[in-house]
């Protein structure tokens, strides 16, 4: 269960102390600072599981009509039901109707949705102090990127690692960076003080 931070008025960007107290309580803070060279394959599993909880930690800001479906799904299933109460057993009945509770958007969607927040920030980061590093922040390329990684944390096995080199537009990085821009304006930065905190990390990064 997170934890909310405190802010000190005096001190709206002390970055230390926030990330000390949110990854006490939270699971999205605990992969911030992992090395990610190479990148293991349980940290690729990891960052893909933090996105889903962070997601689902802030559902209610983004539009979704999935719930909606699946109300629509169950009075189908009920309606089939009664109308045909011997077609199925209703050891049947029951798991077609509990298995509709586990439908939500894909994870790439609701990593995708965490991303776009704050892309605007990541790609001025990138474009500005890692311009040495030229990558495709595109909309489209961002979004198979991010299905490249969900498939890669599908896929998973015990085996190996995956080469930073070979993960496409540094996708692996900018969801870490998406997560904690997140995870700070749920902790009640402003979008303008998280800016501030990411202009400060891409400074250090392309020293």
């Amino acid at each position: 269960m997170a934890v909310a931070i405190r802010r000190n008025p005096a001190s709206p960007l002390d970055l230390t102390r926030s990330a000390q107290v949110e990854a006490a309580g939270s699971p999205a803070l605990r992969c911030i600072s992992k090395k990610e060279n190479p990148i293991q394959q349980d940290g690729v599993l990891e960052r893909a599981t933090r996105l889903e909880l962070e997601y689902d930690a802030r559902k209610a800001e983004f539009p979704d009509s999935t719930e909606e479906i699946v109300h629509i799904l169950k009075e189908t299933v009920k309606k089939y039901k009664k109308e045909n109460p011997d077609a199925l057993d209703e050891r049947i009945y029951s798991y077609v109707h509990g298995t509709l509770d586990h439908i939500s958007l894909p994870a790439s969607e609701k990593a995708w949705r965490i991303y776009a927040r704050y892309s605007s920030i990541i790609a001025e980061g990138y474009k500005q102090y890692l311009y040495d590093k030229p990558i495709n922040l595109s909309e489209p390329e961002t979004q198979k990127n991010i299905a490249w990684i969900i498939k890669v944390r599908n896929n998973i096995t015990h085996s190996s690692g995956v080469q930073e080199q070979l993960i496409p537009n540094a996708i692996y990085t900018r969801l870490r960076i998406a997560l904690y821009c997140s995870v700070l304006e749920r902790s009640g930065y402003s979008i303008p003080e998280i800016e501030s905190i990411m202009q400060s990390y891409f400074t250090g990064r392309s020293q």
